[in-house]
């Protein structure tokens, strides 16, 4: 390097020396700053990463969870409605056996209702009187009734 004129070359050197010396200062704090700067980084990257590790172990564990329940609320919802199969297959067995009860009921008293159709029924006074297949004096005949065949004869009370 050329010293300028008029200038000592001692004072020069001197003042290089000087200036050399705060770059370096400022080297050195700028070095400083750069590795605490690093080392913040780092040190926010670190507590991100744990973060992040610790939202992804909750996100998992609350899916697992979430995956468990579906699975028992599944168990559940198939066994009320095998439950709710059950009772209805009991219920219609139920209605079916009293549905041929009442038909029996109905087809008995359908034939009743045609016997009685058929049959040869009147009103003697506040009973009811049958003219009955044959003749002769049997139990029934009252006072002043003709015990002949073809007659009215009253039927018996229950």
């Amino acid at each position: 390097m050329n010293v300028p004129d008029g200038v000592d070359p001692r004072e020069f050197a001197l003042q290089l020396a000087v200036v050399s010396e705060r770059l370096d200062e400022r080297s050195a704090r700028a070095t400083q700053r750069m590795e605490l700067a690093s080392l913040q980084l780092e040190q926010r990257t670190a507590e991100a990463v744990d973060r992040m590790a610790a939202e992804c172990a909750r996100v998992a564990a609350t899916h697992q969870a979430a995956t468990e329940a579906r699975a028992r609320m599944q168990w559940v919802l198939s066994a009320g409605l095998l439950a709710a199969a059950l009772a209805a297959a009991a219920w219609a067995s139920v209605a079916v056996g009293s549905a041929r009860r009442e038909l029996a009921a109905i087809q008995r008293d359908q034939t009743l209702t045609q016997a009685i159709n058929r049959a040869d029924l009147t009103l003697c006074g506040d009973r009811l009187c049958a003219r009955l297949d044959g003749g002769g004096d049997g139990p029934g005949v009252g006072q002043g009734e003709d015990p002949s065949p073809g007659a009215y004869r009253p039927i018996a009370l229950r």
